[in-house]
């Protein structure tokens, strides 16, 4: 959840193998003290982008995935 480049790789890989996600579950978490200041790969303060903006993404990237499994009427397998 460090790198929005891996983050857009699942997400792609996700989407050619399932047509729908049944439940999104953002549970990756840090917590970095600001004694030294850590950024991520594309220069986000650490906390910031592994709590809030991968998620962001990662949840905007599978968002058609979720709204097919609202829609189909299907229970979840």
């Amino acid at each position: 959840m460090t790198s929005l480049e891996s983050i857009r790789t699942f997400a792609d890989a996700f989407k050619q193998r399932f047509d729908r996600v049944d439940i999104l579950i953002n549970n990756a978490g840090v917590f970095i003290p600001y004694q030294k200041r850590w950024v991520t790969k594309d220069g986000f303060e650490y906390n910031l982008g592994v709590n809030y903006i991968s998620h962001f993404l990662l949840t905007e990237l599978l968002l058609d995935h979720c709204k097919a499994a609202a829609s189909s009427g299907e229970p979840s397998r």
